[in-house]
């Protein structure tokens, strides 16, 4: 949570899911719930580079959510990779068949980072979501298995 520098940011990685407030208490029961899997990368001394979540729902779908990078590690393909990890542990180890998930309509990095890894948009919610005092679009991706 350290890489959330002020409340824009915060709302961007985690959307409505923290309405109470994001601290390291609610984050712990965040996790417990039994759909939410969190992955991320370490790094060789064992410090943390990325984060994000699979959430699984009903007939094999699942969100990606809270995709996070650490700030210095930004814009040299780590992204790219993380997601792919991401989306090859949910299609094999959970069979999860589609995978969905929601951006910023300004977040081009975070969409061209997705775009690369196959997930292509499927609708576009303008001024979906109130951030400070600006009116955000919201994206929504999806990418199926390439077992289907």
């Amino acid at each position: 949570m350290s890489w959330i520098q002020n409340d824009e940011q915060k709302h961007f990685w985690s959307g409505n899911t923290f309405q109470e407030g994001l601290n390291e208490e609610i984050f712990s029961l965040h996790l417990k719930r039994d759909n939410v899997y969190a992955l991320c990368f370490l790094d060789k001394k064992k410090f943390l580079v990325s984060y994000g979540e699979i959430v699984l729902t009903e007939l094999s779908k699942g969100i990606l959510c809270r995709v996070i990078i650490k700030p210095e590690k930004r814009r040299i393909g780590i992204g790219k990779i993380f997601v792919n990890h991401l989306l090859d542990w949910a299609f094999y180890e959970k069979s999860v068949h589609k995978i969905i998930l929601n951006t910023y309509g300004h977040n081009i990095a975070a969409r061209r980072c997705y775009q690369s890894v196959g997930f292509y948009e499927v609708a576009l919610k303008k001024r979906f979501r109130r951030v400070g005092n600006k009116w955000r679009d919201l994206v929504v991706m999806e990418k199926n298995s390439s077992t289907d």
